[in-house]
């Protein structure tokens, strides 16, 4: 029996150029999401749109080598969970700056 064959995506620098565009879009939207939410430190804002530009990134990596995982970004985030984590750090970081 033969062993079933593998296709490799072949990126064009139009996809490529395509996606850096998306993504760029999605990391903005989470940018003003945060903000809308008052997370007001930017430096968390960053750190988080850091993180999600390396998993969107490798999610690219595992669609180009045709693998089949559970797309993420299809399930709705919790904006207020996610703000409300930064603020509560904002807010330990602040104290804490102030305690010393």
């Amino acid at each position: 029996m033969d062993t079933p064959k593998v296709l490799k995506r072949t990126i064009t620098p139009d996809i490529r150029a395509s996606r850096e565009r998306d993504m760029e879009a999605v990391l903005d939207n989470y940018r003003e999401n945060l903000r809308d939410h008052s997370v007001t430190d930017e430096a968390a804002i960053e750190r988080f749109v850091s993180e999600e530009r390396d998993k969107i990134q490798q999610e690219y990596e595992s669609l180009n080598n045709g693998d089949c995982l559970a797309n993420i970004y299809h399930t709705s985030t919790d904006w207020e969970g996610i703000a409300s984590e930064m603020k509560q750090q904002e807010a330990e970081e602040e104290e804490n700056g102030m305690s010393m």
